[in-house]
């Protein structure tokens, strides 16, 4: 029964350590060109390798298309199961010919629960109520052949990957970093100070993920597997499109046993399979078997990324005094400009491009049809395709400071920027500051500015990253939208011994509205495995947005005490903490409820 809880072990899978590489070289040199003017120059190089990452292989995010029109789908993919509702996807199918269910079928029609000892510890009231319900659903599985669950089965389990030296899934990580920055300090002969300064920036980040191809698994289910770089493929053309011959080895066609009987032994080393079975007279188990590690090869593949991004940074500071004193001293001033390149490219590969096989059935794994204009995430079993993009920002920004020392206890602090975005829009963000030394142990201060933060350029896309969250007792696909809609992030903030900042909390959230026009919009954010039900999700959208407005207030509080001098130096003591006196959220609205 489908139990929507998955347990299955994915740690025998994982290294406690993976293999990692790191090499990092710097370099730095730093020259007079005048008596007035210092020049300096910096190189740095990074790299940073995960070779091969240990894995499982996955469990199912995505499901194959049905063969007939049903559910939002015109039908024409690789199942024989209906969709329902609004899903363009149906469920796995093992046909009652599949040699490993009619293995398995005979096994629960022989099993028994005797013995002082059963398998994995299992007792005999839990083997009892559970080979109880194997046996009520032997007589359908013969005649009908068995759906797979939607959220706990795993089409390779404990058994392994065979097509790989250690069993396992792989992926790979490498980051390439390099950075160059220089720039010149000094002095005019006027006494104005200067440092300007030139800083690039270039990272490439290349990943590879390991998945099943969701049409090969089906077909191969259905006894229409190839074996990977076999010159004797199992075409639709020599299948009448995958209706006859069905696990044929002669003309290169196999079954894929998905049962713990296709496999000898578990990898979280607990000792012999006992339910594994070598050899078989069932038309298909032993060709099944001795393809199997060709035909998940053939069922696999790989999805390979390349993240670039650049950063260009342009700085030109000066600074120096007004020919005014007050009684602290001379009035200080600093100002400067900066501009500011950054750009990100995502590059996947054919394979894992949404744009370029956007679909189960997409080339090469499938003949193109039934398109899918609402799930469109690639044709792979549990990672999502990627949509390419080209982003970048250039800001401009100009800033000023002046420094009041109004007194030798008292000084003032004024300072200014302007920063223009292109294509978001402008900010000035003015601050004031004022410090007092009341006594030697003592010193006041107070402060008001505002601050402006633009979005990230990569989230203002409609592009999405897929993560997975746990929900109802198993992980589901969270696809995290970009938002172009997005605004500035803005605050005030101010200081006079405490500092304020500036959420209500909204509402919770309340169950059982599925199927209500009033919560329509939220409903259509959830993939269900059939009706609208919690038990049912498969996957959900979530999105950028601006949340509400925040309020807080709090005491900051600090100390610092000279304790003694020791061993030639000097001991201090001292503390330093935040009381938040209120936090404060206004409520923000999504898909029209707060």
């Amino acid at each position: 029964p489908d139990s929507n809880v998955c347990n299955f072990q994915y740690t025998s899978f994982d290294n406690l350590v993976e293999d990692e590489h790191h090499y990092q070289a710097y370099g730095k040199f730093n020259f007079d060109v005048t008596d007035n003017i210092r020049a300096n120059i910096e190189v740095l190089y990074a790299m940073h390798e995960t070779p091969l990452q240990s894995w499982a292989v996955t469990g199912p995010n995505q499901f194959p298309a049905p063969q007939l029109a049903s559910g939002a789908s015109p039908g024409g993919g690789v199942s024989p199961i209906p969709a329902t509702g609004t899903g363009e996807q149906s469920r796995f199918y093992i046909p009652n010919t599949n040699p490993g269910l009619v293995a398995l079928i005979g096994q629960i029609n022989s099993a028994n629960c005797s013995g002082a000892v059963l398998p994995y510890g299992v007792d005999a009231a839990s083997c009892a109520a559970g080979l109880a319900t194997a046996r009520a659903g032997v007589a359908s599985a013969l005649t009908n052949g068995v759906a797979a669950s939607q959220s706990v089965w795993r089409p390779i389990g404990f058994g392994g990957n065979p097509s790989t030296d250690d069993e396992h899934a792989h992926y790979t990580y490498k980051v390439d970093t390099a950075r160059v920055s220089g720039g010149f300090t000094g002095k005019f002969d006027n006494g104005i100070g200067f440092d300007v300064a030139l800083t690039y920036q270039k990272q490439d980040y290349n990943y590879n993920l390991e998945d099943l191809a969701v049409n090969r698994l089906q077909l191969g289910l259905r006894g229409f597997a190839s074996r990977d770089g076999a010159p004797d493929q199992c075409t639709a053309s020599e299948t009448a499109n995958f209706t006859s011959n069905a696990g044929n080895a002669a003309m290169g066609c196999f079954f894929f046993n998905p049962f713990t009987n296709a496999f000898d032994e578990s990898l979280a080393q607990v000792g012999p399979n006992p339910f594994h079975i070598a050899n078989s007279a069932i038309p298909g188990f032993n060709d099944a078997a001795a393809a199997r590690a060709d035909v998940v090869s053939w069922m696999s593949a790989k999805q390979y990324n390349e993240i670039s991004s650049e950063l260009f940074v342009a700085d030109a500071v000066m600074n120096g005094e007004l020919p005014w004193e007050l009684a602290g001293g001379a009035i200080a001033w600093a100002a400067g400009g900066q501009f500011r390149y950054d750009r990100t490219i995502q590059d996947p590969d054919v394979l894992y491009d949404a744009n370029a096989t956007p679909c189960v059935d997409s080339p090469p794994f499938g003949d193109g049809a039934p398109f899918c204009p609402t799930t469109a995430n690639g044709p792979f079993l549990f990672n999502a395709n990627l949509r390419p993009y080209d982003v970048n920002r250039k800001i401009s920004s100009v800033f000023g400071e002046m420094l009041f020392p109004i007194t030798e206890d008292l000084q003032l602090t004024v300072a200014g920027r302007y920063e223009y975005y292109e294509s978001q829009g402008e900010t000035f963000n003015p601050k004031a500051s004022i410090r007092w030394q009341a006594l030697d142990w003592l010193a006041l201060r107070s402060s008001v500015s505002t601050t402006y933060r633009a979005p990230a350029a990569t989230i203002t896309t409609t592009n999405f990253t897929r993560g997975l969250t746990n929900a109802n007792g198993t992980y589901r696909a969270n696809d995290l939208f970009g938002n172009p809609d997005l605004e500035a992030e803005t605050a005030l903030t101010s200081e006079a011994t405490a500092d304020l900042l500036n959420v209500m909390f909204p509402g919770g959230s309340a169950t059982g509205n599925c199927g209500q026009a009033a919560y329509a919009d939220v409903q259509a954010r959830f993939t269900f495995s059939g009706a609208c039900g919690r038990a049912n999700i498969l996957s959900y959208r979530t999105q950028y947005i601006n949340g509400g407005k925040v309020k807080t207030s709090g005491v900051d509080f600090q100390a610092n005490m000279d304790v003694a001098e020791l061993w030639g130096g000097d001991l201090t003591a001292g503390f330093d903490g935040t009381y938040l006196l209120k936090y404060d959220e206004a409520p923000y609205m999504i898909e029209g409820f707060p």
